[in-house]
């Protein structure tokens, strides 16, 4: 392993270059080797060189190699295919919790409650992420009831798991959360999770955000900031008989259609009341950086990030602003 060595030598000196042939020539050696190859992919795209072909050599030896997952989402935004990107990060988080490496925090000595709600994630596609996700969520608040949508037939303790049909595309699932969810639904409020966006810290629970019939992450648009995102919001039971009304059709992404498309009918016709922006940014972020620790988070980019920090990074993670992908 002396070429190795000396190609460690050489990207601590960051001569990357040099340090990509002298780990070249160790993979030559050491061709079932997948460490030699994955050194080859990263000093190359430590030196902004292309990469993703020595990344695919080492998932050909090694599937579930984190780093090379990680490596090829790089690789895909460098290039602008973020759809792609987003697939490889999903990868990369689902390996680390199949593999059972959840994040090492302890959980509070007392778990938040959050009063008068239901605890609700609908997932028909990434069952071991969501469950992964409501348990995280749970051990840091306690609900008056906890649901799991899905059409899998799937245990977790202390949850409800309600069958229904499959739910394939981004249509189904807004139509399922506008107007099929109120029937499941008994108490005044609803927390509406995803696998990718679930309560970060129940000690940043502000009673306040139940004095609003909506409150999800800022958005940003032409008018200023708005609430939000649906991926992790908090909705009144008022809200979800609202949506029934037949004029609200047009639920290609129900988020959008109920804080964008029929905002103002919801707010003259039943009076619904949207977070500010201040209160929404306090309560979960996902495309704008929050001024602060926050409830909750959406968003593939922000959990492939948070999925290893202690309690002390998250409470200082400050991501910049960003896009989302539709999964």
């Amino acid at each position: 392993m002396a070429l190795f060595r000396l190609g460690q030598e050489a990207a601590r000196r960051r001569e990357w270059q040099r340090a990509a042939r002298l780990f070249g020539q160790a993979a030559e050696r050491e061709p079932g080797n997948p460490t030699c190859h994955l050194a080859v992919a990263q000093v190359l795209q430590l030196g902004e060189r292309p990469a993703a072909s020595a990344f695919q050599r080492v998932l050909s030896l090694d599937p579930d190699c984190l780093e090379a997952h990680w490596g090829m989402g790089i690789e895909c935004t460098r290039a602008g295919n973020h759809a792609e990107a987003l697939r490889w990060l999903q990868r990369y988080i689902e390996t680390k919790v199949r593999r059972g490496q959840r994040t090492l925090r302890p959980p509070p000595q007392q778990r938040t409650e959050i009063p008068s709600t239901t605890l609700v994630c609908v997932d028909c596609k990434h069952y071991g992420l969501a469950a992964d996700a409501i348990m995280r969520t749970l051990e840091q608040c306690k609900f008056a009831r906890a649901l799991f949508v899905t059409d899998a037939d799937v245990r977790i303790d202390g949850v409800e798991v309600l069958r229904i049909p499959p739910i394939r595309s981004l249509a189904e699932y807004s139509r399922f959360i506008a107007k099929e969810l109120d029937r499941h639904v008994q108490s005044d409020f609803v927390l509406v999770m995803q696998w990718d966006g679930y309560v970060l810290s129940g000690q940043q629970w502000r009673p306040e955000f139940q004095q609003f019939d909506y409150v999800g992450a800022p958005w940003a648009g032409p008018e200023g900031l708005s609430v939000g995102n649906g991926g992790f919001s908090l909705r009144s039971k008022r809200l979800l008989k609202a949506l029934q009304d037949p004029e609200i059709s047009d639920l290609s992404s129900e988020d959008i259609a109920i804080c964008r498309t029929y905002r103002p009918m919801l707010e003259s016709r039943y009076g619904i009341r949207f977070a500010t922006p201040d209160i929404a940014s306090s309560f979960s972020f996902e495309t704008l950086t929050p001024p602060g620790p926050t409830f909750g988070f959406h968003g593939v980019v922000h959990l492939a990030q948070i999925l290893d920090m202690t309690d002390a990074q998250l409470a200082e993670f400050r991501p910049a602003p960003s896009i989302t992908f539709m999964s």
